[in-house]
């Protein structure tokens, strides 16, 4: 449990002080406004690598794994589309194919998780969210890797908009 603990903390999901409890972590909205802004450019430079870095059989994954994606949301099945979500997401840090990008991604991604899986409860985002992954994934299976980019940092930046819009509401 210690361990377990330890490296939730070294992780930054949970604070934890000698000789007292571990506490989720909740950082505030200069850290997680930062958070996002670097994801926002992992991402993006993850999708810009894939749109020249992926073979076709990986670009073929991406799109099925999108296509599934829609069912998903015409089912309106928020957990399994955030599921879903991981894994597209995931698929596009390893068709980088940068071992140390996929890793500071990876990282970076699991402490935003708990906020980033939060939007998917507002109304009508999973469509949204699907749309906003459709040009990504149209800008990786052309190759452009300026357009992967700047949809990817686009849909990141929708992300915590609607994260933040939730949060007040």
């Amino acid at each position: 449990m210690r361990e377990a603990l330890r490296l939730l903390a070294a992780s930054g999901l949970v604070d934890q002080k000698a000789h007292a409890k571990a506490l989720v972590a909740k950082p505030d909205a200069d850290a997680l406004a930062g958070m996002f802004e670097v994801m926002g450019y992992l991402e993006a430079l993850c999708a810009g690598l894939c749109a020249t870095m992926m073979s076709a059989a990986e670009r073929e994954a991406l799109d099925s794994l999108h296509r599934q994606m829609a069912g998903i949301v015409r089912a309106g099945d928020a957990t399994r589309y955030a599921e879903a979500n991981d894994l597209f997401h995931t698929t596009i840090y390893e068709g980088a194919h940068n071992t140390y990008l996929n890793e500071i991604t990876r990282s970076t991604r699991q402490r935003l998780q708990p906020f980033r899986r939060a939007q998917f409860g507002a109304l009508g985002r999973l469509a949204k969210s699907h749309a906003e992954h459709d040009a990504v994934v149209e800008a990786i299976l052309r190759g452009d890797r300026s357009a992967a980019e700047l949809a990817m940092r686009q849909h990141i930046s929708i992300v915590e908009d609607a994260y933040q819009r939730l949060v007040r509401s």
